[in-house]
């Protein structure tokens, strides 16, 4: 039993230590990727997006009713698009 549990948990340091994917092969992690079928051999933006390419990034947040607090849940979405931003 102790074998097997050992087992599991080698399994799972492996499997955290691989790295994210790069599907389209642009040098830019699928993770971190917002233009992810960019073509073959082409000069890509740290975001993974030819030059010039316009990029449309939609960001859900509902709020509740009669409130201009952003709940925490949303938090990633708006980070993530001002990244972007800047």
């Amino acid at each position: 039993m102790k074998y097997i549990v050992l087992s599991s948990l080698l399994s799972l340091s492996a499997f955290a230590a691989m790295p994210d994917k790069d599907t389209d092969r642009d040098g830019i992690k699928d993770a971190n990727d917002y233009c992810d079928s960019t073509p073959k051999k082409s000069v890509v933006d740290a975001y993974g997006c030819q030059t010039g390419d316009k990029v449309a990034i939609a960001v859900d947040v509902n709020f509740a009713k009669e409130s201009v607090v952003v709940n925490d849940q949303y938090r990633g979405q708006i980070q993530h698009l001002a990244n972007y931003m800047t």
